[in-house]
């Protein structure tokens, strides 16, 4: 049982060596820009009627954090 000593003990894994916390911002349309989602073959937004829901919708913001152990 000699040679094991030589081998030395095995490291005991240590949990913050190998988790990971990661915070994230993710925004869409930071400077509130009317972004065309679709417009007619004569290039109106919004075809002949103006429709409003041809732009997409305003700021988003998803804020959060990532765990991994």
């Amino acid at each position: 049982m000699k040679w094991l000593s030589l081998l030395g003990s095995p490291k005991k894994p240590n949990p913050s060596e190998y988790s990971s916390v990661m915070l994230y911002a993710d925004i869409r349309n930071l400077f509130f820009k009317l972004n065309v989602k679709w417009m007619d073959s004569l290039g109106r937004i919004g075809g002949e009627l103006g429709d409003p829901s041809a732009y997409y919708d305003l700021r988003r913001v998803k804020i959060g954090f990532r765990m991994e152990l």
